[in-house]
């Protein structure tokens, strides 16, 4: 599969939910690319380091990658490294997962700084060496080619409820484009906080809206935490231009209705947030413009 193939399949921002070890220094944004390519993305034996590349692909049989796949995605029971990496698509998943590697208690916790990490595919798919496999078509392929039994029901439901797709061991540190610890994206000491306290408690995400009570805060003020939200996105690492305060905004208001009545008018919803995010851009001029005088 070339690249522009590649490119052209896939969503335009896949989402990490990981963890920084407590071992290893937080040095900001690229440290972090190489702390995860040392202590997470890749494995720890030299031979199981490869890319996607004509010689992996001759080297490695289609059934010992459905192998090392199924392998992998039987981290939901039992956590295991793998030449693999995880992504998904799904935004309100991500957030999800990554509030409960933080939380003390949860199957999933991890100890160290847990982040939801936003990845560019244009770039991933753009470096020689890097691909994204859509896990839930890996499988449909299994099965067409009589290899149904390599993947339980329980593995198949975990890769269609996230939409899960893998790269092969790394993301390189160009597509890595924002990396926001959960202490930035949930501070529910804070009003203007978006995430609900309830949304990381429950086990699944199912499980979480069939116990929901809705909250009825009106339109504007879940327009202004949206908006906040996406200022965390836009702001967390280096700038990017394909990502932008509207581009969050949509992303995030998009992604679920976050436990808001008020998301249910979500066209206007949107129209909202980019509103108060204009807003917030200008009293920032301003207050840049009023210092300088």
């Amino acid at each position: 599969m070339d690249a522009k193939h590649q490119t052209e399949g896939l969503p335009r921002w896949l989402y990490r939910a990981d963890t920084v070890a407590d071992t290893e220094p937080s040095r900001g944004l690229h440290a972090f690319t190489e702390e995860i390519r040392a202590e997470v993305w890749s494995p720890q034996a030299s031979d199981e380091q490869p890319q996607w590349t004509t010689a992996f692909k001759k080297k490695t049989s289609v059934l010992s990658f459905l192998e090392k796949l199924q392998h992998h995605l039987r981290k939901i029971t039992l956590p295991r490294k793998t030449y693999l990496v995880s992504m998904t698509p799904n935004l309100e998943w991500a957030i999800h997962r990554t509030g409960q590697k933080c939380r003390h208690g949860s199957r999933f916790h991890k100890p160290g700084q847990s982040a939801l990490a936003v990845i560019d595919t244009h770039e991933l798919s753009g470096t020689e060496g890097t691909i994204a496999l859509r896990v839930t078509d890996i499988i449909a392929y299994a099965d067409a080619h009589s290899m149904k039994d390599l993947f339980d029901a329980e593995v198949r439901k975990w890769a269609a409820n996230c939409d899960e797709y893998v790269a092969i061991n790394v993301i390189p540190s160009t597509a890595l484009v924002k990396w926001m610890p959960w202490s930035d994206l949930y501070r529910p000491d804070l009003p203007q906080c978006l995430i609900p306290e309830p949304f990381t408690t429950w086990y699944t995400l199912g499980l979480w809206r069939q116990k929901l009570e809705k909250d009825d805060s009106p339109l504007h003020q879940v327009a202004k935490r949206i908006a906040n939200f996406a200022q965390k996105i836009v702001e967390a690492g280096p700038p990017n231009m394909n990502l932008g305060h509207d581009d969050a905004i949509s992303l995030i208001a998009h992604a679920s209705d976050w436990g808001y009545k008020a998301a249910n008018d979500r066209s206007r919803l949107v129209s909202a947030a980019m509103l108060h995010a204009k807003i917030n851009a200008m009293v920032e001029d301003f207050d840049r413009l009023y210092v300088q005088v």
